[in-house]
């Protein structure tokens, strides 16, 4: 890694207390103006799941009574993209443009987001929209697979729906549901996000003119469940006579700060991001019947979890499973090496350095960044950080959090074929949990 200069981020609130992160990026041709409001799936009533998805559609449907086809035309007619989306921890909405249409583009967020019509035309369309995704979703053996590795690790709870609705859900879920979703969004639970080369000085009066009367209490902050304990579990969905097994590995484990989290980041990158990390030269070089073999670690305000996915031909998915769980003891026999962690860290550094150079990716960043209440000099500090995680800390991340004979595997294939090799793979695992194509217990 060599010398990194951040981008200053600038962090002032607006008179009510709406922060906003001003991200400089000296000469940059386009800005990105964002809102983002910690109301994500995660934090969905567990009877309305999919709810936090369907409101980030609505706030598209309309604003300060122009009809959907008439705030699109606006947008358009700036020049401008919009994006909406709801994660697990947050809902993020930007806009992206041309510096001389600043003040057009924080008018335009601000209807959107202070004034949306909810019209209930829009509502039902958006319904159609989401029962026919959930159909797909059921025919997706990729899909099924991750339906039902986060209802295996965190059922009843909402994020065990990952903010995929049920036919049920979606059937019960009305309008007066989105509007009591949106009416949570409030500037103690908000933030505003410009990444863009104006001065703070430019772009803050329309920020307080657009935002600063916005008045709304938040909820009462919601209680951060720790991560469940980990345990093994056997989890199928079963898709017969399918040639194609996916397979989804791993654990929760709750946020452990950022020094901790950026250490599990790099084990993460060495067991399977990237192509020499150790699962991929396992098992996607030398057992050339596997593919799109990799591994995520996802910390944020909620318990996050450490993934290995994969598909495989269905004759060999046992195998493959045995070959990645010696992946994951691996990490704890053998940590990694000083070649491993200096890779790993210049990748994660690099990712950055990448991810800075477009402002539109830049706002996810520091929305990110908002949600899981890291500080606002975490962007400066963020290389340096990397550079002092030495090989003991990362080893002692791993062992803290990973349990190899305790992990949730999840398989989407063809069952009758599967099982039989678990046990002939040498693998101890549970009695199979069947599980529906959406990850209910079968």
């Amino acid at each position: 890694m060599g010398p990194f200069t951040a981008p200053t981020l600038a962090l002032t609130p607006l008179g009510n207390g709406l922060p906003v992160y001003h991200l400089s990026k000296g000469c940059a041709p386009l800005l990105t103006l964002g809102f983002v409001t910690r109301r994500g799936s995660n934090d969905e009533p567990v009877d309305r799941p999919g709810l936090a998805t369907l409101a980030a559609t609505m706030l598209t449907s309309g604003s300060a009574g122009q009809s959907e086809a008439a705030f699109a035309a606006r947008v358009d007619a700036l020049g401008a993209t919009l994006n909406v989306s709801a994660t697990g921890d947050s809902t993020l909405v930007t806009l992206t443009g041309l510096p001389a249409t600043f003040p057009d583009l924080v008018q335009r967020l601000a209807d959107l987001v202070l004034r949306p019509n909810l019209d209930p035309g829009v509502w039902e369309k958006a319904k159609v929209k989401a029962g026919a995704d959930l159909q797909a979703a059921q025919a997706d053996p990729s899909a099924a697979a991750s339906a039902a590795f986060l209802a295996a690790l965190f059922e009843p709870s909402a994020q065990g729906h990952g903010g995929q609705t049920t036919p049920a859900a979606l059937a019960a879920m009305t309008l007066d549901d989105v509007r009591t979703w949106l009416q949570a969004f409030a500037p103690g639970n908000s933030a505003l996000i410009v990444v863009t080369g104006l001065a703070a000085s430019e772009t803050l009066p329309a920020l307080a003119k657009a935002f600063g009367g916005w008045q709304a209490t938040a909820p009462a902050a919601l209680v951060l469940q720790a991560a469940p304990p980990a345990r093994a579990s056997l989890n199928t969905v079963d898709f017969p006579g399918r040639g194609e097994a996916v397979v989804q590995i791993g654990q929760a484990c709750s946020p452990g700060g950022t020094r901790e989290d950026l250490a599990l980041a790099l084990v993460n990158q060495v067991l399977g991001v990237g192509y020499f990390s150790r699962l991929n030269v396992d098992l996607e070089q030398t057992h050339h019947d596997t593919w799109g073999v990799g591994s995520t670690f996802g910390p944020g305000r909620h318990p996050g979890n450490l993934t290995i996915q994969f598909s495989t031909d269905v004759a060999n998915t046992g195998a493959a499973i045995a070959e990645s769980l010696k992946q994951v003891q691996g990490l704890l026999d053998g940590p990694p090496s000083p070649a491993e962690l200096e890779a790993a860290k210049d990748a994660l550094a690099y990712r950055l350095v990448n991810t800075l150079q477009s402002s539109a990716n830049s706002a996810p960043w520091v929305a990110d960044l908002f949600t899981r209440g890291l500080p606002a000099d975490y962007l400066a500090t963020y290389v340096g950080l990397l550079r002092s995680l030495d090989a003991a800390t990362v080893a002692a991340a791993a062992r803290r959090i990973l349990q190899p004979a305790a992990q949730t595997v999840v398989v989407a294939g063809d069952v009758q074929a599967i099982l039989p090799q678990l046990a002939a793979a040498g693998l101890q695992l549970p009695s199979a949990q069947a599980r529906t194509p959406l990850g209910a217990r079968a």
